[in-house]
């Protein structure tokens, strides 16, 4: 690999050092016989570009000649106007189209490229920001995208305030690695904060969203699963503009188990205060001696689980100063978000500072620059799953047990040390007291991330420009872990466990792009950009763990009685060259091409992998004469390659160091070095149609695709004696293939009053065409809970098998002479697909309303099919718990089955015989807990007024919302198997909540609940 890194970085000092004369500033307003407007592209032709303000203006730095602008916006016709060189102040009237419509917006796409929409090939989506800052998540960004974007699955991770979300689009894709969407911002990656990227909702200027890879291609061996783009807000010349927004949400459960409060502690309807299991007596207040040896009356706690989680509540406050002069802009913000979580001593608190700097120096010379500092405390996130966790723990208390009691969960011994109570566990050594764990469980996680940029743009004529960037993005993370000493699960050592874990991420990102635009006599414009990046991405990680502590919970690694470290350190490097041509004729038929070649270190000489793509989109509307109906037609289609990484340390054996007697050990790592690595490579072809009708009040986007995802990096076993134990292959072929739907209408438009709708929708299927020779199924997880996602030849993606209740040839449940379910597992067969996690089709429907200063919006979103495993609810009836297990306490259960011989069974049944059958507490049959994932919600609503200033001459505008998250069930799916004698259960459980981001999906267990949150936001300018 050469040293492209000292090329890009003399370019980037020759493009700062050099400075030319003076240019001209150019100012003016855009309007329409409606007044002004907000957002309409301006740029000069051969040269730069800019946006108009909320008022119309605009100001933007032109050659001291003569210039031709172009002007466009959405639904109005573009106009082109020469501006003489002694022209400084203008004035610009749109008119709206009456016959071929455009889409005139310029959208900010791969290397922070700019292009006007109806030139795109490709697909590409767009959220309004003004939707991501009133009714926000006050976790992850990313959650507030639900429901926006056509066929994209946004599922929540299970941890509690400021956890990271899933974020995929058009289908999983890979089978060992991530197939989560890269994050760019400002035209940068984000290579650390995968699911989250810790940006201040504010400080957004746009949102792109690049569907497939055509859109992403430019992003190279990132870019397989496409990509967000983010851009943020800059200065504005001659305008000062300070802006507060001050917000506050409530949050509360959404989604609970439904418990059974009828009978309490016990088995067979006989009370026993030590036992976890609710099978016993019936409640009616008797008294009764309690599993702590007081007296007590026996009566049910309907509310022991809820009270167990509190009211969350968000803050978030920001200010923003936006000014300069024509030379200089400033743009500085400061965003405080204080975050308390539904789970008792789960915080967080951030601050967030960013500061941007726009220059022209000279006439040739423009700067950017941009400074974000981040930090960031989360206390006590939960953990979640399996093993003495807060949540199910509280769901496993006895129906009896009442929360005063449960918080009697520790006491003093006799040498003053802090030991758990008693508790009466549904299974001893993992299920214990939840305020216990709790309290007694903790983490400290801190974040510092400053994350900077220095680009710098030479305009070397007036139709070719050179542009280079320096960027630096550090995150360090120190986490702190404390476990006293009598913590089941989690502390195998006398006194207590105390971990201090610091990591370190840094990536340099340096690059060139040289930007060009022509006219080829008065038909054809060539635009074209050539560029070269060099990447650094580099991870550290220290962590030293005392396992035991001489002094009962004291914790200090001084105090270690047992020390154990570890330390870990990964660089890669990536060297990079891409070009992109575009060619359009007559502002109508578009020619694109892009050809990016990446170098990465991970991977064998000579280091390199090239992605292509090229596409083609006409406008039918500019070319042929279509009804007057027919606003604007236009059809596009394009083929891509992407990548998805490469995994670090792979090509060469490594040795790892153990202390111990001696000078300690040194041994080889057990996996053969993979000399062959390939990065995943995705393989796509899309085919879309544009088109808008009367006078643009009504139109659609649809998109036709298909992906292959092949190199796939697989693991083998190989022979003992080769002196390995196990060996990577690159092998695999997943494909995704689907529709996306986009539509908006306006079916009224008044000055006092519009309405505004727009739908989404996107279907996507997924087959697994092919693994290897060697192996026909990738499974995930390690432990079934009800059921095995994988990933088999001839299946989908995420298939979940799992155990079932064993029919005969006739399709006739079997049971056991005592009339018992027989399962597939009983019968010694293997495990079969009973579900799979990924929607048939997602889909958003947003209306908006505004009378005169009123506005009301409302998002309502959904899925249809899917089905997840509920492993909590199998863990809970096996030890009654849940509603379902109420009926047949008394026995008398005929299941209508069948035993081996095929005969009828009469023989009666009672709840905990069935229930203890097919679930076995952890390890059950899945395809009783399988549930329906549909379901349709009410996600965002959104009531504003915008308070009248009587021309106030301090603030500009004030703005009132009051919003709401995840208010309430439309519809949800059923349990989908039909046991005889019961009704089908309601899914009780959100299936946007996940354990975690990798591909263990479909099996909810042990998650937190979602919340629904309620409150008010505060917009002002001033």
């Amino acid at each position: 690999m050469f040293n492209l890194r000292k090329v890009l970085l003399g370019i980037f000092m020759l493009l700062s050092a050099v400075a030319f004369a003076q240019v001209r500033t150019l100012k003016g307003k855009v309007e329409s016989s409606k007044g002004p407007l907000k957002g309409a592209s301006v740029s000069i032709e051969n040269g730069g570009g800019t946006f108009t303000e909320e008022d119309g203006s605009f100001s933007i730095e032109a050659p001291a000649k003569q210039v031709v602008l172009n002007i466009s916006y959405v639904g109005f016709t573009d106009i082109r106007r020469v501006v003489k060189a002694d022209e400084s102040d203008i004035t610009l009237l749109l008119e709206e189209s009456s016959g071929k419509g455009n889409l005139g917006e310029v959208v900010v796409v791969a290397m922070n490229i700019k292009q006007k929409a109806k030139s795109l090939v490709y697909a590409t989506q767009n959220v309004k920001t003004a939707e991501l800052i009133e009714a926000r998540d006050p976790n992850n960004i990313l959650n507030s995208l639900q429901g926006k974007v056509a066929n994209v699955v946004v599922t929540q991770s299970s941890a509690g305030v400021g956890g990271d979300a899933r974020f995929i689009l058009r289908g999983n894709r890979s089978l060992t690695g991530n197939s989560s969407a890269l994050i760019v911002v400002d035209g940068i990656p984000l290579g650390n904060n995968v699911g989250d990227p810790g940006i201040q909702p504010d400080n957004i200027e746009s949102v792109t969203i690049l569907n497939g890879a055509s859109g992403a291609a430019l992003y190279g061996t990132a870019a397989g699963n496409g990509v967000i783009v983010i851009s943020t807000k800059k200065g504005k010349a001659n305008k000062l503009t300070v802006n507060v927004n001050s917000g506050a949400v409530f949050e509360s459960p959404f989604a609970l188990p439904k418990m059974q409060n009828t009978y309490g502690q016990g088995s067979a309807g006989t009370l026993d205060a030590t036992a976890g299991d609710s099978w016993g007596a019936k409640m009616d207040g008797q008294s009764y001696t309690d599993y702590l040896g007081n007296a007590a009356s026996y009566s049910p706690q309907r509310d022991n689980v809820k009270d167990f989680f509190r009211n969350g509540l968000g803050l978030n406050n920001s200010i923003s100063v936006s000014g300069g002069s024509e030379k200089v802009q400033t743009f500085l913000s400061y965003a405080n978000n204080a975050v308390q979580g539904i789970v008792p001593n789960n915080n967080l608190i951030s601050h967030i500072i960013n500061l941007r700097l726009t220059n022209q120096i000279t006439k040739k010379i423009s700067t950017d620059a941009k400074v974000t500092y981040l930090r960031r405390d989360i206390k006590n996130r939960p953990r979640s799953g399996e093993g003495n966790t807060p949540v199910l723990d509280i769901y496993q208390i006895p129906r009896n047990v009442s929360t005063d009691q449960a918080k009697q969960f520790e006491t003093l011994n006799s040498v003053g040390a802090l030991t758990p109570t008693a508790w009466p566990s549904t299974q001893g050594g993992v299920y214990g007291n939840p305020y216990w764990a709790n309290q007694r469980d903790l983490s400290a996680m801190g974040r510092d991330n400053i994350v900077g940029f220095l680009r710098v743009k030479y305009q070397i004529t007036d139709w070719l420009s050179l542009t280079g960037s320096g960027n630096m993005d550090k995150a360090t993370d120190q986490n702190d872990r404390r476990i006293y000493d009598g913590t089941w699960s989690w502390n195998n050592f006398p006194g207590g466990t105390y971990s201090d874990t610091l990591n370190t991420y840094t990536q340099k990102w340096f690059d060139v792009m040289l930007e060009g635009t022509n006219k080829i006599g008065n038909d054809f414009r060539i635009n074209y950009n050539v560029g070269a990046i060099y990447l650094n991405n580099k991870v550290q990680s220290n962590s030293t763990t005392a396992n035991g502590l001489s002094v009962a919970d004291k914790f200090s690694l001084i105090y270690g009685s047992t020390l154990a470290s570890s330390q870990l350190e990964q660089e890669v490097e990536t060297q990079s060259v891409f070009g992109k041509l575009a060619v359009s004729y007559k502002e109508a038929i578009y020619l694109d091409a892009s050809l990016r070649n990446d170098w990465i270190s991970v991977l064998p000489a000579p280091h390199s992998v090239m992605y292509p793509s090229i596409g083609t989109s006409v406008i039918i509307s500019e070319l042929v004469k279509l009804p007057k109906s027919i606003s604007f037609l236009k059809a596009n289609l394009n083929y891509a390659e992407v990548g998805n990484g490469g995994q670090f340390g792979l090509l060469s054996p490594y040795y790892n160091y153990s202390p111990g007697v001696g000078a300690g050990a040194i041994y080889r790592n057990s996996t053969l070095p993979f000399y062959d690595l390939k990065p995943e490579l995705v393989k796509s072809i899309e085919a879309g149609v544009q088109a808008r009708f009367l006078n643009n009040k009504l139109g659609f986007t649809l998109n036709l695709y298909k992906s292959n995802s092949t190199n796939q990096l697989l693991t083998l076993t190989v022979p003992v004696g080769i002196g390995y134990s196990t060996r990577y292959i690159n092998a695999g072929d997943i494909q995704n293939k689907g529709v996306e739907l986009q539509v908006s209408a306006t079916p009224v438009s008044r000055k006092n009053f519009s309405w505004n709708i727009d739908f989404n929708l996107g279907m996507n299927r997924n087959k697994v065409l092919k693994i290897s020779n060697d192996i026909s199924v990738v499974r995930y997880g390690h432990g079934d809970w009800g059921g095995y996602p994988q990933a088999a030849v001839g299946g989908s993606f995420g298939d979940m098998t799992g155990a079932q209740w064993y029919k005969n040839d006739k399709g006739q449940f079997v049971v056991s002479a005592e009339g018992k379910p027989i399962t597939t597992a009983d019968m010694g067969l293997t495990p079969q697909v009973i579900g799979n996690p990924n929607p048939k089709a997602t889909m958003g429907l947003t209306n908006s309303v505004t009378y005169k200063r009123f506005s009301a919006r409302i998002l309502v979103d959904g899925r249809v099919g899917g089905e997840v495993i509920s492993g909590t609810e199998m863990n809970l009836s096996f030890s009654g718990i849940t509603d379902a297990t109420l009926k047949y306490r008394e026995g008398g259960w005929n299941l209508g089955a069948v035993d081996a011989n095929g005969q009828p069974v009469t023989n009666t049944i009672t709840a905990q015989e069935f229930w203890q059958s097919v679930s076995s507490k952890r390890f059950g049959t899945g395809e009783f807990f399988v549930y329906d994932a549909t379901n349709f919600r009410i996600r965002e609503f959104s009531v504003a007024y915008d308070i009248p200033l009587n021309n106030n001459k301090y603030v500009k505008a004030v703005r009132l919302s009051a919003v709401g998250r995840n208010l309430l069930w439309l519809y949800r799916g059923s349990s989908k198997l039909n046991i005889p004698g019961l009704e089908k259960r309601k899914m009780w459980f959100d299936p946007d909540m996940t354990l975690g981001n990798g591909n263990f999906q479909g099996v909810e267990y042990g998650a937190l609940p979602s919340t629904r949150s309620i409150g008010l936001n505060l917009q002002v300018t001033f």
